[in-house]
């Protein structure tokens, strides 16, 4: 399996939710009952330390329907909170990484 590149913006006041089903090689839906979604984000790629992580739903297991958010919130105290900030993520499926790309963290929005 390859992975996608794929960069998500995101306010630090927003929460940013995101859907996907799961198909095999013919467009039919995988069961995802028994699989481990994972993603998280890091100051650079091959960090150590998790600075947040994407919160999974699986909607319809059966059919291979999930949804992750992630929360600008779980972001306080990294970077500056008045200018864009950029960290390294990946998202993995059952230990294989099918999506990675920054996060591009902007100040958050005032009404």
């Amino acid at each position: 399996m390859s992975a996608t590149q794929a960069d998500i913006v995101l306010f630090r006041n927003e929460q940013r939710e995101f859907s996907g089903q799961c198909v095999d090689e013919l467009g039919e839906p995988i069961d995802i009952t028994s699989t481990v979604f994972a993603s998280s984000a890091k100051s650079q790629a091959g960090d150590a330390a998790v600075i947040a992580e994407a919160a999974f739903t699986k909607d319809t297991p059966s059919l291979g329907v999930f949804s992750f958010i992630w929360d600008g919130d779980d972001f306080d105290g990294y970077g500056s909170a008045f200018s864009e900030t950029r960290l390294s993520y990946d998202m993995k499926i059952d230990n294989d990484t099918i999506l990675y790309g920054q996060i591009i963290l902007k100040p958050g929005v005032t009404a």
